[in-house]
């Protein structure tokens, strides 16, 4: 499409202008696709959102300047979010340690009610496992969003299957528990969410990577916690603050971490 439009343009440049365009999640472009975005601007008068770090096209933006003027703008101005209102920065520590992200992740002014959490379970468990928790963080927290890869998407929706659930890769979202893809969390939040099976996040083509494990960890403004199959990946093995849970009752293990001077606000 992108090619076709850059010829369109070069034959017959008669397409409809907009006194300013405003484009959001904009780091999968690549500077072809940008360049569609620019053209339909007068005056290359744009807002261009994004963020570097959630990208998982290959091709994507890898720095805003160098996007921008492969797409033919030379006069841009770029503001960095250097603050985190609504993640946590315990979430954000987890999610610093994956490689060729720090450099992208503000700083977090508050503490979630509860710290990150891994539990790892057999591949028969992860279902079950994963089901525990969101349920229980529902009850404790709010939304929870479910976060899985496609290697494990059947065994989790299959777990879910028995209770009320948003299968949100189809369905509007609900307030109680919802089942996402790596495709379908871009730009969504929630106040808890459960990662199930990092490692196969990060193996994942398209829309995984890690990019689409930067993502779905920092979806969350309450609560997380990371399901996995065999050891936690290196990236987040030693991430500061994620605490391990042997796997035996998860669910009241979470519970009981609770911090009682970081309140859930709209809660007692």
């Amino acid at each position: 499409m992108a090619l076709f439009d850059e010829a369109r343009w070069l034959i017959e440049p008669d397409h409809r202008r907009f006194g300013h365009v405003v484009i959001d999640e904009a780091q999968n472009l690549t500077a072809m696709e940008l360049r569609m975005v620019v053209r339909r601007a007068r005056r290359q008068s744009l807002t261009v959102l994004g963020d570097i770090a959630q990208r998982t096209a290959e091709a994507g933006v890898s720095t805003w300047a160098g996007v921008l003027r492969d797409a033919g703008v030379h006069k841009f101005t770029t503001r960095e979010l250097r603050l985190s209102y609504r993640v946590p920065r315990d979430f954000l520590h987890v999610a610093s340690g994956l490689p060729g992200i720090k450099p992208s992740i503000p700083e977090g002014v508050r503490r979630a009610p509860w710290p990150p959490v891994a539990v790892q379970a057999r591949a028969g468990a992860v279902g079950s496992t994963t089901v525990r928790l969101a349920a229980r963080m529902a009850q404790d927290v709010g939304s929870v969003g479910v976060v899985a890869p496609t290697a494990r998407m059947s065994q989790v929706r299959a777990a879910l299957e028995p209770m009320e659930f948003a299968d949100a890769i189809c369905e509007a979202l609900s307030p109680a528990i919802n089942l996402l893809d790596l495709r379908v969390i871009k730009g969504l939040e929630f106040d808890a969410v459960v990662v199930v099976d990092p490692e196969a996040i990060l193996t994942q083509r398209p829309d995984g990577g890690v990019g689409a494990l930067y993502t779905a960890l920092t979806r969350s403004t309450r609560a997380l916690a990371i399901v996995h199959i065999d050891e936690l990946p290196a990236i987040l093995s030693q991430a500061d603050g994620l605490q391990s849970l042997d796997g035996t009752d998860p669910e009241t293990q979470w519970a009981s971490l609770r911090r009682e001077e970081a309140p859930i606000p709209g809660r007692s």
